[in-house]
C-alpha cells in the first residue's frame, strides 16, 4: 500500500493550500443508518458523508464503543479525525483515508490491504486504549509522539497494541518517542500487551526512546519479530518498569541488536537457536530474564554491573552447540541466578563480586570469572566430579543474612560427586538472618556422594535469630565437610547450627571450644568427638543408636537436650559437674559417663526401660525449677518408667516456686509409672509455685514408687498435688505443713504411706477411691470444714506403727446415717495396728470441722467397704474413743461403738485388740509419758520443741503434741509459758 501513502502525503500538502474560504463542518457518527458503513449518510448527524472537497472541510468525530467501516472507493481525506475509546475503525481492502490535520486516536485502527494516514504534527494517540493492526500489505502512518496502553487491564486475554503481519504491511510510528505499558490489572493472572511484526511485515519505531513495563510481576509487554519481519528500535535507550512487570523481546531472527540501549530494567530476552544478539551501548542491566536457545550468543560489552534476574542456558538437545553470554567488562553481579548448563559459557573475566547470586557448576559448563572477593548471600554448587576453587585469598568472610525469605531451604554451598568445592579462604560464616516469620527456614551446606566442601580455615559460625530457623552442615553417602579449625559456634538470637550426618560417620571437631545453640543429629553407628569443648549452652546432643558422643573437657552444660536416639548409645563427659536447664533421658543400654553432678538447677531427668541414674554428688542437696517458667502446659521434672530407677536421694529441698507471669496453667510434674522408681527419700521440703493456678504434680502410677519418706513441709501459693493410681505407691514423711496441697488415691490398688503424721491444713484436700489405702505412721488431722475436701468415705485409713497415735474426727452426729452417699468426714475402714505391731489410736475433736453442736462433739463414721467391716483392730492394738461417738458398719449393720460396752466397763476386746471408752492416762505436759507432770518432763519438753525427730526416737511410745500446752496443735515457743504453768501446779 505504499501508493496510498504517497498519494496521502501529497493530499496533505495540497490540502494545506486550500482556499481559506472553505467551510469547516463537524460530522459526528450516530450509527442511525446501517450502523457500519462510512458511506451511508444516514449514519452521520449531518446526513452527509464527510469527505473534504474544495468548499468544505470535515472534522470527523466517532465516539466511544463504535464500529465503523471505511468503504469509500476513492481515496478520501478529512480535516480532523477523532476515534473514541473502545471504537474500531476498519479501512476496507483497496481503500484509503488521509487526515489532513489533527487526529486523536483512542480506539483501534485496522487496515487490510488498505491505508490510514495521519502524518501532520497534530496527530496523537488519545486516552490509553489505542491500537493499530496492519494486515495484507496494509499501511498505517501516524505522527503521534506518545502511546499509553495503561487502560487495558482486563485479564487475561493478550492485547495486540501494534500488529503488522504479511509482506508489505507497515506501521509507521516514526515520531513515537515513548511507549507506556505500565498497566495494573489487579489480578494474579498473566496479561500480555504485544507489539508484533511477523511474516515480512515492518513496524517503524525509529524514534522510540523509552518503554515502560507493567506494574505486576506476572504481566509483561512483548516485542515479537518472526519470519523475516522487522521492528526498528534503533533509538531505544531506556527500558524500565512501573513496578515489577517485564518488557519481553521474543525475537526469532538471526541477528538482533538495540544499538542505542543504555539502561534496561526488568527485561526478558528470549534468544532463538543460533541467533546472535548484541547490545553495544548497554551499561545498566537490572532484573533481566535471559533465556538462550542452543547456539545463541548474547554480547553485552558495556555492562559493568548487573543485579537481579535469571540467566538461563539451554539443556543440550540432540544437536549440541556452544551457547554464550559474553560480558567481558562485568565486575559485579548481585542477585542473579545463573542456570548454566552443558555447553553453556559465561565469559566474565573481570567478575570479582558475586553477591546474592547462584550458580551450579558441572563438567561441560564454562564459568570464566576472576577470583571472587565477595560472595555474600550467594549460593554455589558443584556436581559430577567438578572441582572449583574460585575465591580470592582475601575472601575470609561470608554472610547469608539477606537470604531471609520464609520458608524452606537455602542451599548455600553444595558438593555432589567426587569433586571439591574449595572455600578454604573463609574463616567466618554468618547465617544470623531474621525472617520475621514463624515458618521454618534452613540455610544448608551439604556434601553428598563423595563430594568435599573444604572449609578448613573456618573458625566462627553464627546461627539465625529465630528459634525455628537453622544453619545446617549436612553430609551423606560418603560426602565430607572439612572443619578442622572450627572453634566458635554461636547464635544471633535463638536459631541453631545443626550438624547432620545421614549415614554412619566419625565426626571430630578438634578445635571447637565454644558452643551455643548447636544440634548434633548423627546416623546410627556414628561417633562425635569434641575434645576441647569446656562449656555447652542451648544445644542438642543426639546420641546415635550404637554410637557415641565424647566430650573429654566438658565441665558445664546449660540448656542442653541430651537425646539418646535408641539403645546402646554412650555419652562420655568425665569432667561434667554442672548440668543446668538441661534434659536427659536414659533408656535401654544407654550409658551416661560423667562426674557426679553438683548443680542440676532447672534440669529434667528421665529414665526408662530398666535404666538407672544415680549421678548426683552427695553435696547436691537442693534443686530448683524456677527457671522453667514458660507458660503453659506440663513440664516433666523427673520421670521413671519401665522398671527403671531415678536415684536423686542426695536432694533435701525441691524449689518449684516459679512465677510464669501468666494466667494460664503451668504444671511441674514428677512421675513414676510402669514399675519405675524415683528416690527422693531425703527431701524434707517442697516450695510450690507463686501463682495460684500453677501447681506441682507428684504422680505414682502403674506399679511404680516415689519415695519422699522424709518430706515434712509444703509451702507456697500454688497447689501441690499427690496422685496415686493403678498400684502406685507414694511414700511421704512427717507432713505437718500442707497448705495448698491435695492428695488423691484414685483406685483400689493405690497406696499412700506416711512415715509420720499427716496434718491437713484448711486449704488441703484428701480424696480416697474405694479400697485405696492411706497408711499413717503418726497422727492424722484435718482443718477443713468442707466434707468434699476430706473424702476418705470409701478408703482405708491404716495406723501401722507402734505407739500412741491421734486421729481427728469431724463428722456431724446424725445417729445412724440414712443416706450413706452424703459425705461426713467418714472413713471406709479404719485399721488400727498390724498383726505384728501393737498400736494405740486415740480419737480427738480438737479442731472444729464445722459439725460441732452447742453441747455435742463431732463424731466418726466408719462406712465399711461394701462387705468388710468399717473397723479392724489387729495385733493387740487399742482404739481409744475418748468418749467420742463412733458409728461403724459391722456385719452390714450400723453400730454405735459405745453401745458395745457392758455397764461400768471401760475397755472391751474387739477383733484382735481392744476398744477403750475413755482417753487413757495421757496428760498434757507429761512429755516423758510416766503418768505425771514434773521436773523429769523438762528435758523431754525441750527435745520435743527443738528436735522432733530426736523426740520420736527417744520416746517412741509418746505423742509429741503432749508438749502442745497452749492447744494450738503445734509445738513451738508459745508453749513454754503454758508448760511452766502446768509444771508449777
Amino acid at each position: 500500500m505504499t501508493r496510498f501513502h504517497g498519494l496521502a502525503r501529497a493530499l496533505c500538502v495540497g490540502l494545506v493550500a486550500l482556499p481559506v474560504t472553505a467551510a469547516t463542518v463537524t460530522a459526528t457518527w450516530t450509527a442511525a443508518g446501517d450502523g457500519l458503513n462510512y458511506s451511508n449518510a444516514a449514519n452521520w448527524d449531518i446526513a452527509i458523508v464527510p469527505l473534504n472537497d474544495p468548499n468544505t472541510q470535515y472534522n470527523v468525530v466517532i465516539g466511544t464503543n463504535r464500529n465503523v467501516r471505511f468503504d469509500i472507493d476513492d481515496p478520501g481525506t478529512v480535516q480532523d479525525f477523532t476515534l473514541g475509546a473502545g471504537s474500531t475503525f476498519t479501512v476496507s481492502p483497496g481503500h484509503a483515508l488521509t487526515v489532513a490535520d489533527d487526529s486523536s486516536i483512542a480506539g483501534w485502527i485496522k487496515v487490510d490491504n488498505s491505508a490510514f494516514t495521519s502524518v501532520m504534527p497534530g496527530a496523537a494517540f488519545g486516552g490509553n486504549t489505542a491500537r493499530i493492526e496492519a494486515l495484507g500489505g496494509g499501511d498505517v502512518a501516524l505522527a503521534a509522539t506518545t502511546l499509553s496502553s495503561t487502560g487495558f487491564v482486563t485479564c487475561c486475554t493478550a492485547i495486540n497494541l501494534l500488529v503488522a503481519d504479511g509482506a508489505g504491511s507497515t506501521i509507521d510510528l516514526g515520531s513515537l518517542q515513548s511507549l507506556n505499558a505500565g498497566f495494573n490489572d489487579v489480578n494474579t493472572g498473566t496479561l500480555v500487551q504485544r507489539v508484533s511484526a511477523t511474516n515480512s511485515a515492518s513496524i517503524n519505531l525509529s524514534s522510540l526512546q523509552t518503554v515502560t513495563g507493567p506494574v505486576r510481576v506476572e504481566d509483561y509487554v512483548e516485542f515479537v519479530i518472526k519470519t523475516g519481519a522487522s521492528i526498528d528500535l534503533s533509538a531505544l535507550q531506556t527500558i524500565n518498569s512501573a513496578g515489577q512487570g517485564h518488557t519481553r523481546f521474543n525475537i526469532d531472527v538471526p541477528t538482533f541488536g538495540l544499538p542505542s540501549l543504555i539502561e534496561a530494567n526488568r527485561v526478558r530476552f528470549d534468544l532463538f537457536t543460533n541467533s546472535s544478539w548484541s547490545f553495544l551501548a548497554l551499561s545498566s542491566l537490572q532484573n533481566a530474564q535471559i533465556n538462550l536457545s542452543n547456539g545463541a550468543t548474547l554480547s553485552m560489552p558495556g555492562v559493568v554491573e548487573t543485579s537481579g534476574g535469571t540467566w538461563t542456558w539451554p539443556t543440550p538437545g540432540s544437536t549440541r552447540a556452544i551457547t554464550t553470554i559474553d560480558v567481558p567488562n562485568l565486575v559485579a553481579m548481585d542477585g542473579v541466578t545463573l542456570n548454566l548448563d552443558s555447553d553453556g559459557v559465561l565469559n566474565a573475566p573481570q567478575l570479582g563480586s558475586f553477591t546474592a547470586s547462584r550458580v551450579a557448576l558441572a563438567p561441560g559448563r564454562t564459568f570464566t570469572v576472576a577470583p571472587f572477593v565477595n560472595i555474600d548471600n550467594s549460593r554455589i554448587a558443584i556436581s559430577g566430579g567438578m572441582s572449583w576453587a574460585g575465591l580470592a585469598p582475601t575472601t575470609t568472610g561470608y554472610t547469608s543474612t539477606s537470604l531471609n525469605g520464609c520458608c524452606g531451604e537455602y542451599e548455600l554451598f553444595a558438593a555432589s560427586g567426587p569433586g571439591t568445592l574449595d572455600l578454604s579462604p573463609l574463616t567466618q560464616i554468618n547465617a544470623g538472618f531474621h525472617d520475621a516469620n514463624t515458618g521454618v527456614t534452613a540455610h544448608r551446606i551439604r556434601a553428598l556422594a563423595g563430594g568435599v566442601i573444604d572449609l578448613s580455615n573456618l573458625n566462627t559460625v553464627v546461627a539465625p535469630v529465630r528459634a525455628e530457623d537453622s544453619l545446617e552442615f549436612v553430609t551423606g553417602s560418603g560426602g565430607a565437610i572439612l572443619l578442622p579449625s572450627l572453634a566458635n559456634v554461636s547464635s544471633a538470637g535463638s536459631g541453631t547450627v545443626r550438624f547432620i550426618a545421614q549415614d554412619a560417620t566419625s565426626l571430630t571437631l578438634p578445635a571447637l571450644i565454644s558452643m551455643d545453640r548447636v544440634v548434633f543429629d548423627l546416623a546410627p553407628g556414628s561417633s562425635l568427638t569434641i575434645p576441647a569443648v569446656t562449656a555447652i549452652s542451648n544445644a542438642t546432643l543426639n546420641v546415635p543408636v550404637s554410637g557415641s558422643v565424647t566430650a573429654w573437657s566438658l565441665g558445664s552444660a546449660d540448656g542442653v537436650n541430651v537425646v539418646f536416639a535408641g539403645s546402646d548409645g554412650v555419652l562420655t563427659a568425665p569432667a561434667l559437674t554442672s548440668f543446668t536447664s538441661s534434659r536427659i533421658e536414659l533408656g535401654a543400654g544407654n550409658v551416661f559417663n560423667s562426674s557426679l553432678l553438683a548443680n542440676i538447677a532447672n534440669s529434667r531427668f528421665a529414665v526408662s526401660d530398666g535404666a538407672t541414674f544415680a549421678g548426683l554428688a552427695p553435696t547436691t542437696t537442693s534443686y530448683t525449677s524456677t527457671g522453667l517458667n514458660g507458660c503453659c502446659g506440663t513440664v516433666e521434672l523427673f520421670k521413671a518408667s519401665g522398671a527403671s530407677v531415678l536415684d536423686l536421694s542426695p536432694l533435701a529441698h525441691i524449689n518449684a516456686a516459679f512465677h510464669d507471669v501468666n494466667s494460664g496453667v503451668l504444671v511441674h510434674r514428677i512421675e513414676a509409672l510402669a514399675g519405675g522408681t524415683i528416690n527422693l527419700s531425703n527431701v524434707t521440703s517442697i516450695s510450690s509455685p507463686v501463682r495460684a493456678e500453677d501447681r506441682v504434680d507428684i504422680v505414682a502410677n502403674t506399679n511404680s514408687t516415689i519415695d519422699l519418706g522424709n518430706l515434712q513441709s509444703i509451702t507456697g501459693t500454688g497447689l501441690t498435688r499427690f496422685i496415686v493410681e493403678s498400684q502406685g505407691l507414694l511414700k511421704l514423711g512427717d507432713l505437718s505443713s500442707t497448705q495448698r496441697t491435695s492428695f488423691s488415691l484414685t483406685d483400689v490398688s493405690s497406696r499412700l504411706i506416711m512415715g509420720g503424721s499427716l496434718l491437713l491444713a484448711t486449704d488441703a484436700t484428701m480424696s480416697c477411691a474405694a479400697g485405696a489405702e492411706l497408711t499413717i505412721g503418726g497422727n492424722f488431722s484435718f482443718r477443713t470444714q468442707v466434707e468434699a475436701n476430706m473424702n476418705a468415705q470409701s478408703g482405708i485409713l491404716h495406723f501401722d506403727r507402734p505407739g500412741l497415735k491421734y486421729l481427728e474426727v469431724g463428722g456431724l452426729d446424725v445417729g445412724v446415717p440414712t443416706n450413706e452417699a452424703t459425705l461426713n468426714f467418714g472413713v471406709g475402714q479404719l485399721v488400727v495396728g498390724d498383726p505384728n505391731v501393737t498400736t494405740v489410736v486415740q480419737l480427738l475433736d480438737v479442731i472444729d470441722n464445722g459439725n460441732r453442736g452447742p453441747t455435742t462433739a463431732e463424731a466418726l463414721y466408719l462406712y465399711g467397704l461394701g462387705g468388710p467391716d468399717g473397723l479392724r483392730i489387729l495385733g493387740g492394738s487399742t482404739l481409744r474413743l475418748n468418749n467420742i461417738k463412733v458409728y461403724a458398719k459391722l456385719g452390714g449393720v450400723w453400730t454405735l461403738l459405745s453401745d458395745l460396752f457392758p455397764q461400768g466397763s471401760v475397755e472391751i476386746p474387739f477383733d484382735d485388740g481392744f476398744i477403750r471408752r475413755d482417753a487413757g492416762t495421757e496428760i498434757v505436759g507429761d512429755c516423758n509419758c510416766d503418768g505425771v507432770v514434773n521436773f523429769d518432763d523438762i528435758d523431754a519438753f525441750v527435745l520435743a520443741l527443738s528436735d522432733p525427730a530426736g523426740y520420736d526416737a527417744t520416746y517412741p511410745n509418746c505423742y509429741r503434741l503432749l508438749a502442745d500446752c497452749d492447744g494450738n496443735r503445734a509445738v513451738d515457743f508459745d508453749d513454754i509459758d503454758p508448760f511452766v504453768a502446768v509444771l508449777s501446779q
